[in-house]
C-alpha cells in the first residue's frame, strides 16, 4: 500500500500544469486596456453651434477610460475643466449653486447645448439642410457639410438623395444629366465629386494652354546704321553736269526735274508722227 501511494505521489509531481484559460472575448474591452491614449478635447469657449463636437469628444474620453471617471460628478468636472470664457462662467455658476444640472453628465450636456446651441432643434436642422447649396465651393467641401447636417437631421436616404442633388451647382447638374445616376446616396456623392474633379482638371489644362510663355531677359540691341553702298563714279545720272537748254540764270534743275523735262520733250517730238499715222491708217 505504501508503494502504491509513493508511485501516485511521483506521478502527480511529474504531471504538467494545466494551461491558463483563454481570455473571455464576450466581455467588451475598452481602449484603456490596450494602452491607447487620447488627446484632450479642444477647449470650448461658448461659440454658438460648437458644443456638439466638444461634448462628443468628452463622451469618447468617458468610454475610453471608465476607471478615471467613477462617478457622474467626475465626468461633469472633466467637462468643466475644458471650458473657457463664457462657457466656463456659466458652468461655474451652475456648480457653485449646486444645480441639479451638475448631477449627471447627460443633464449637464443637455443644459450646455440648450444655452449655447439654442437653434439646434430638429425643425431648424431640417430647414438648414433643405436650403444648403454648393455655391462657389467644391463638391467635396459641399459633401462634407451635407453629410454633417444629414447625420443630425435623421432624414430618410431617399429624401437626402434629392436634397443633395438639388443643392449641386447648375453646371455640375448639367454635366450629370446624361449620366445614369446610382440609387445610393454615397455613390451619388462619389459621382458628383469625380465630375467636379474632371471639370477642374479641364479648366487647368485650358488655362495652361493659353498662358503666355515666360519672357527671358531682354537682349541688348545696338543701333546699327544700315550699310550704304557708295555710288559708282562710272555711272552718271542723266543731265548730270550738263546745263539744260532752258536755264534761267545760273539755277540748275535737279536730276528728277531734268528727266521730266526730257520726257515731255520726247513726247512733243513724237506727237506729229503719231497723228500722221492715225490719219493714214
Amino acid at each position: 500500500m505504501e508503494q502504491i501511494l509513493t508511485l501516485l505521489s511521483r506521478n502527480a509531481a511529474l504531471a504538467p500544469e494545466p494551461s491558463p484559460a483563454p481570455p473571455d472575448l464576450s466581455t467588451g474591452s475598452t481602449l484603456e486596456d490596450t494602452g491607447a491614449r487620447l488627446a484632450p478635447p479642444e477647449r470650448y469657449d461658448g461659440t454658438i453651434g460648437g458644443s456638439r463636437s466638444f461634448l462628443t469628444e468628452s463622451e469618447v474620453h468617458f468610454e475610453h477610460s471608465p476607471s478615471h471617471f467613477p462617478t457622474e460628478r467626475s465626468k461633469v468636472a472633466f467637462i468643466m475643466s475644458h471650458l473657457t470664457r463664457r462657457a466656463k462662467a456659466w458652468a461655474t455658476a451652475e456648480w457653485a449653486r449646486n444645480s441639479a444640472t451638475c448631477a449627471s453628465s447627460r443633464q449637464f450636456s443637455n443644459a450646455l447645448k440648450l444655452v449655447f446651441d439654442p437653434g439646434a432643434t430638429d425643425r431648424e436642422r431640417a430647414r438648414e439642410l433643405s436650403e444648403i447649396k454648393q455655391g462657389g465651393e467644391s463638391v467635396c467641401d459641399y459633401a462634407i457639410l451635407f453629410r454633417t447636417m444629414a447625420t443630425e437631421s435623421g432624414w430618410h436616404t431617399t429624401a437626402l438623395f434629392n436634397v443633395f442633388l438639388k443643392g449641386l451647382s447648375e453646371q455640375i447638374q448639367n454635366l450629370m444629366v446624361p449620366l445614369d445616376l446610382p440609387p445610393e446616396l454615397d455613390s451619388l456623392i462619389a459621382l458628383a465629386i469625380r465630375t467636379d474633379s474632371r471639370l477642374q482638371e479641364r479648366r487647368r489644362k485650358r488655362g495652361s494652354r493659353f498662358t503666355a510663355p515666360a519672357l527671358g531677359r531682354p537682349t541688348a540691341r545696338r543701333n546699327v546704321e544700315p550699310q550704304r553702298t557708295p555710288p559708282d563714279p562710272r555711272i552718271r545720272c542723266p543731265f548730270e553736269g550738263d546745263e539744260e537748254p532752258m536755264q534761267m540764270g545760273r539755277t540748275r534743275l535737279g536730276a528728277g526735274a531734268a528727266i521730266s523735262r526730257g520726257s515731255v520733250f520726247l513726247l512733243w517730238i513724237a506727237w506729229p508722227s503719231r497723228q500722221r499715222l492715225l490719219r493714214e491708217g
